[in-house]
């Protein structure tokens, strides 16, 4: 692909609970139109933000909360409800146009908010890129993201040695996302470990990712409680019909089980196309839940 002339990108932040719904309907909308043509993130200050009584309080409610008691908790706090960044990347006049109708579109919810972002241009010096906050975004690869890992600290003091990443699928709409972050908190709450992550964001336009994360550290009973967290965040994705687009090594068979529709139809279909193309059962056995026939039956 040629490199665009410029990058633009523009901030929205949306104030209220349930203004994610519409949101999210003409968000799907300009990107199915090419509008928006950019990975992105959509992110709630308010559910992410520190846990304290009264938020713990909303979240176990039997229906996690009404939209009404989380605006006033918002408005208590001085939050808006969700925000996303937009990047937007062609020729300079195109996408300022792209940006403006996106705003146009969106002006139709009420209180919503725009900030202009930075404009770049390409090609970038080296000067430029060490200067980049986001080099993922200029498509430069990178793990910055996790440079700060090795510093943060769990809510009772250890420090944080890395982290196990499970990330349902979930519809791309604003009521299926609302239901994520009201299911998933719980999970951690009762397994005794910080909710870590816990944002939204797109994948090839089909579908949100919603990432969830379990801390680890050097103490092996916090350690134990997060395995216990990881197998109940699959299995609860499950329980709501959402699929997994990634996880650990050690869960592949926790996740495979989770496919059961039709007597497990789809792992038998797996199984019968492995022993036909590998029936010594000597590639990658056991990757993704799929073991080979001599090494089947061993397992439950």
């Amino acid at each position: 692909m040629p490199e665009p002339e410029a990058s633009l990108r523009g901030r929205i932040r949306i104030q209220h609970h349930d203004d994610v719904i519409p949101f999210v309907r003409i968000l799907a909308s300009l990107m199915y139109a090419n509008v928006v043509n950019c990975y992105f993130m959509i992110m709630s200050p308010v559910f992410l933000g520190p846990d304290n009584p009264e938020k713990r309080a909303l979240l176990d409610k039997p229906d996690g909360g009404s939209a009404e008691e989380w605006d006033r908790y918002a408005a208590s706090r001085g939050l808006h409800f969700w925000e996303t960044e937009l990047h937007f990347y062609g020729p300079l006049k195109v996408i300022k146009a792209q940006w403006e109708h996106v705003m146009e579109r969106f002006s139709a919810i009420q209180g919503i908010q725009f900030q202009d972002g930075d404009i770049t241009r390409f090609p970038l010096t080296d000067d430029e890129i060490s200067k980049l906050a986001d080099v993922g975004a200029f498509g430069i690869p990178s793990l910055n993201v996790f440079t700060g890992q090795a510093l943060a600290m769990t809510s009772d003091g250890k420090e944080v040695t890395g982290h196990l990443d499970a990330s349902p699928i979930i519809p791309v709409s604003g009521e299926a996302l609302l239901e994520a972050h009201k299911v998933f908190p719980k999970v951690y709450r009762e397994a005794g470990v910080d909710h870590y992550l816990g944002w939204t964001t797109t994948y090839h336009w089909r579908s949100f990712i919603m990432f969830q994360g379990v801390q680890l550290t050097q103490d092996r009973e916090h350690n134990a409680r997060g395995r216990a967290a990881y197998e109940k965040i699959i299995r609860t994705a499950a329980e709501h019909g959402w699929g997994t687009y990634r996880f650990h090594a050690a869960f592949m068979d926790h996740v495979a089980r989770t496919y059961t529709y039709n007597d497990n139809a789809l792992l038998h279909l797996h199984e019968t196309l492995k022993d036909a193309l590998d029936p010594e059962g000597i590639l990658s056995a056991g990757r993704y839940g799929i073991w080979p026939r001599n090494l089947r039956s061993n397992r439950t």
